[in-house]
């Protein structure tokens, strides 16, 4: 299903790749769809350094969703990141990174 939505969203009315078409909140929703599959490519390769860099980023992004739903009321979301870094740290340093 999600599939054939996103072949639907991703043509236009005259058959061509273009968002013209779309809401801004759909083509935002594909931009950042795009986004985030080209970094997973970047950091796509199979090694420990680039399963840390992946993990990392999950949390980031993870911990950005939260800011966003209030998680920042109380100033955390900087000791939250430090904690994210230390641990990535630690990570490269086990591996060699």
């Amino acid at each position: 299903m999600l599939a054939s939505t996103e072949a639907t969203i991703a043509m236009n009315p005259k058959g061509n790749r273009s968002d013209e078409h779309l809401s801004p909140g759909r083509r935002n929703l594909r931009e950042t769809r795009q986004w985030h599959r080209e970094i997973f490519e970047r950091v796509g390769a199979v090694s420990a350094n680039a399963q840390a860099g992946r993990v990392a980023f999950l949390a980031v992004e993870g911990l950005f969703l939260l800011r966003i739903v209030g998680i920042d009321e109380d100033g955390t979301w900087a000791g939250l990141l430090d904690d994210i870094e230390a641990v990535l740290d630690r990570l490269l340093d086990l591996t060699g990174g």
